[in-house]
């Protein structure tokens, strides 16, 4: 083959290749599926899920009801929920397969912020039952409910399971302190706040790194919120963004190579979805203009974001990918749709589908 001919060849597959990855960008990642909640039906915001690209929409239990915070468990065979029965707030978990419902928690104090265990054996959430806002750990059938720590005083919020399942980030606020991010060791017991949070801020729920050795948070101070990384053990914390912004909801890429988070100028009402890399460099613009972005959420395979924007209609779950091209409507013109989760399996469902 002479050099003409081969050049000819490995441009043709050059462009082979750069069209399949502009189609594999294109797609959604094959069984990634969204869990949200919509009021698409009338009435009370109940639990929906659809397929990556919109299709295949059901709601996912099948008795008519509320449903309030979630979590979908690893397997994507059963989801957690909160919901108000009567004058109680408890945690129930419903079955992806066919819609039936059992309750987990049934206590006068509301129960809330339901997380899965990595292994799906276990359950985290929050209960106000001592008075206070503390974390406890139950089994995924209801039983063996028991208190994370035995801190006296501290309010506890938002549970977050390590990759492996050995340890639990959370919330910490003691007395007429700030809440801070805290880390639990589910072996030994032992917690331990990671920042004596000098400067009188607010810290927000963390994101644990795939790889489980780092977290992930914002720390609000005034107007402004910035995004920190910091080790498990509380060392090399590090701040990953400044300026007069508010950046909210940061999320690790499944390689841990980028974080997804959602931003706000100062001088702007309205929150656009931004990307950079793990260690704050490379921050780029992926989507935002005249409409409010609700929240945002990576595939898992970080090839789309899906997100929810509030349009005129309500809100409507969208997906685009990193470079803030391809962007497509998966919501239909029904209700408002939000608080969507991303999983990762797509199980049988007997239920009927709702368009």
């Amino acid at each position: 083959m002479n050099k003409t001919a081969l050049g000819m060849a490995v441009r043709s597959i050059a462009a082979a290749l750069a069209f399949a990855g502009s189609l594999a960008a294109a797609a959604p990642a094959a069984q990634d599926e969204i869990l949200f909640t919509s009021n698409r039906e009338g009435g009370v915001f109940e639990l929906y899920r659809m397929a990556a690209d919109g299709s295949r929409v059901q709601r996912v239990v099948a008795e008519r009801g509320e449903a309030g915070e979630m979590s979908w468990s690893p397997d994507g065979t059963r989801v957690l929920f909160t919901a108000r029965r009567g004058r109680q707030l408890d945690i129930f978990v419903a079955s992806a397969v066919d819609g039936s419902v059992s309750r987990l928690t049934q206590d006068p104090m509301p129960s809330t912020a339901p997380a899965w265990s990595p292994d799906g054996k276990s359950i985290a959430y929050v209960s106000m039952r001592g008075g206070s806002r503390k974390i406890y750990l139950m089994d995924a059938d209801g039983g063996n409910v028991r208190r994370l720590t035995d801190a006296p005083n501290d309010d506890e919020l938002a549970p977050r399971f390590s990759p492996d399942g050995s340890k639990l980030a959370y919330l910490a606020a003691a007395g007429h302190t700030l809440p801070r991010v805290a880390v639990a060791d589910l072996r030994s017991g032992k917690s331990r706040i990671l920042s004596d949070n000098t400067e009188r801020a607010f810290e927000t729920a963390p994101a644990w790194s795939p790889d489980g050795q780092r977290l992930l948070f914002s720390v609000i101070k005034g107007q402004f919120a910035h995004i920190v990384a910091v080790a498990a053990d509380g060392s090399g914390r590090t701040q990953l963004t400044s300026g007069e912004v508010r950046n909210n909801e940061p999320q690790w890429s499944a390689d841990g190579l980028r974080i997804l988070f959602t931003s706000v100028p100062a001088i702007a009402a309205r929150a656009s979805i931004h990307v950079m890399n793990a260690d704050g460099s490379g921050i780029r613009k992926v989507h935002g203009g005249d409409n409010e972005i609700l929240m945002a959420r990576w595939s898992t395979d970080g090839t789309r974001i899906f997100y929810v924007e509030q349009e005129p209609a309500g809100g409507k779950i969208f997906s685009i990918d990193p470079a803030g091209q391809q962007a497509r409507r998966l919501s239909g013109n029904e209700g408002f749709d939000m608080s969507l989760q991303v999983c990762c399996t797509r199980p049988q469902a007997r239920l009927a589908s709702a368009r």
